[in-house]
Formats: C-alpha cells, structure tokens, sequence
C-alpha cells in the first residue's frame, strides 16, 4: 500500500493525548477505528472523516466524500474537492460529531460516525441540506481508497458472484499479493494467494439512488464523477482500490437528505497482531467480514437515528427504513424488556 500505519507504537483504546493522532477506538476483533478527525495532522486533506489506516494496512484513507451540485436540468454548479473541515470530535466514547458543517455550493454537510461498543462495524451518517433557494441536485462520491493498490480483489458481493458492481448492495475485498515478494534482500518470500497480507474490508452501501462506481484514480482530489470505477483483479489487469459510491438526488430549498453507510474490516492472516499474537486461520477473516456485512444489510442497524431523519434517508428504500411507529415499538419494547429484567433480578435477590 503507498500509506504506513503510523498507529502501531500506540495501543491505547480511546481517543490518543498527542495531537498528531486520530482519536482511535478499538473493534471487537482487535483492529482500530482510526478516523481523520480534528485532531489529526499527519495527512491532507485533514478533518474529512475517512478512516485512516484501521491496523495494519486495512485503509488508505476510506470513507471520505467528493461533492458535485447541479441545478434540477443537470448543469453543473461546482465540483468539490475532497470535503473537509468538519471539526469532527470524537466524543470520548464510540462517536465522532461535526461541530462546522462544510458548505460546498450551497449544500451544507453534516458527518456522524458510530462505532457501537462490542461490534466490528462503523456506520456513517452523512446530511445534505440545500441552502440555496432554489431546487439543487447533487451526486455525492462516497469512498476513497481502499488501500488494496493495484491487486484489489472482490472475495465476495451481495449477489454472490466476484465482481461488485453498482448492482451489488455490499461487497468485501482484499489485497491478494501471491505474487508480491516481502522481506529483505536475500530472505524475501512470496504472499500466499487468496490470503490477506492486509485486512480485508467490508461495505454496505444500502439499496437506493446509486446511479455508478466511480474513481479518482491516485490524485485524490481527482474528481469520481467522469472516471467510471474500471472493476479489481483478477477481472482487469490492474485491481482499481480508489472505489466511490455515486449517489444522486434532489433537494428542494431547505430541504435534508441522508446518507447511512457501513464499513467493515477484519485482520491481517500474515502480520502479527497489535497484541502481538500471531495472525488468525487462513480464511476467517474474509469470512468474519462477509458474516458482518451480509449481516448489516438484512438488518441495519439505525438505531440512534430519529424517525424523523430516517425519513430522510436516500440510499435505504422504505421497505428497510423501520415506520416511526415501529420505532417507538421497539422502544416501548426495549425497556419492558429491561424493566421485566430487572424485576426477575430483584425477585431472585429477595428470594436468596
């Protein structure tokens, strides 16, 4: 990968005292979520909210965004850069707020990252609103890249073939270097085929306004709108690992749309781990991501998120957006749960 983790002297589980580092919050498999927030100063842009690295090589800096807005004829008004600039914080725990919406030609953008506690996934959270007064369309770039260079390669896809595709829901990919020699002059080995040297990653991108794939090949301030995503090795010649979703739709004046995305990753099958044990089986950790991400999707976990907002949602169809009365539902139901919980508890104790 062109990018070095520079986390790996630091295994501290919450946010890190030197200025220099992203707050980093740990999975349940062990690896990090390491966003480039306010606090980080190591790479630019700075502030954009992709993670940066995830241990061992997950990332090159993944889940950013790119920013095209039209007038409702399809003339554009601007191209962005890659956004950034939030003031993204972390919150101490396991969520990163913008405290400065970025305004890019009239859309003002708004991030929240959720990592939950015990999981081994980041949802994303991301709101447009048109300030202008005017109808706007825009087409939103969510990605980066992948870290995986020229030898990405897809180990699995919602519709169960190796090829993503935009008519894929989720996929999971890998850098397969069974050809790239590793080590120093005189004791260099081969990877092994199929197994992930670096971590492999996971996506979920949801269900809905996904008009393409597209790239910014290696200048990341290249604009994805007019570069098609060109597909991973083996399927081309050259594996593409600068993959962004395309995302379109309109905003009337004043007017809120959302974005929910998932990412995923497991851990290196070849690097000794950042608790120094030795890497898991071959073949788990591309199975652990698939299990997340199918997961993800047949079940999306929107909790936190007001009913309101959902409504707003643009990439879920309605069918998996839960009814506001669904959702007070579960609420009401939750806490019956804890209370009928808590009762057998304080039944059990007096009973002792």
């Amino acid at each position: 990968m062109r990018i070095t983790a520079i986390f790996l002297a630091l295994p501290v589980l919450l946010a890190f005292s030197d200025p220099a580092q992203a707050a980093t919050i740990q999975l349940a498999n062990g690896g990090n979520w390491d966003v480039n927030d306010v606090e980080h100063t190591v790479f630019t842009p700075k502030d954009t909210g992709s993670i940066v690295d995830g241990y061992n090589d997950a990332y090159d800096r993944w889940g950013h965004l790119h920013l095209r807005v039209m007038d409702t004829s399809n003339n554009i008004i601007g191209t962005s850069g890659i956004l950034n600039g939030f003031a993204l914080t972390h919150d101490g725990n396991r969520s990163w707020n913008t405290l400065t919406p970025v305004v890019s030609n009239e859309i003002s953008v708004n991030r929240t990252l959720f990592a939950p506690s015990g999981t081994n996934y980041m949802r994303y959270l991301d709101s447009f609103t048109n300030t202008a007064s005017t109808a706007l369309r825009v087409i939103v770039a969510w990605g980066g890249d992948l870290g995986s260079d020229v030898r990405t390669t897809v180990a699995a896809t919602s519709s169960g073939d190796l090829n993503f595709t935009a008519a894929d829901n989720w996929g999971v990919t890998f850098e397969d270097d069974g050809l790239v020699l590793y080590g120093p002059p005189g004791n260099q080995t081969f990877g092994v085929p199929g197994v992930p040297r670096d971590p492999p990653v996971g996506f979920v991108r949801g269900t809905s306004n996904l008009i393409g794939l597209g790239s910014q090949d290696v200048n990341d301030n290249e604009n994805p709108f007019d570069r098609p995503w060109p597909g991973t090795y083996p399927l081309v010649s050259t594996g593409e690992d600068d993959l962004n979703f395309l995302y379109q739709f309109d905003l009337n004046p004043g007017e809120t749309g959302r974005l929910v995305n998932f990412l995923s990753h497991g851990l290196s099958e070849a690097k000794t781990q950042q608790d120094g044990s030795q890497p898991p089986a071959q073949g788990t950790q591309i199975a652990s991501v698939t299990a997340t991400v199918a997961a993800l999707f047949a079940a999306p976990d929107f909790s936190g998120i007001s009913a309101g907002d959902m409504a707003t949602v643009k990439n879920w169809a309605p069918a998996a957006v839960p009814e506001p009365s669904t959702l007070v539902l579960w609420s009401v139901g939750a806490a019956a749960v804890g209370i009928r919980r808590r009762a057998r508890r304080r039944g059990d104790a007096t009973a002792g």
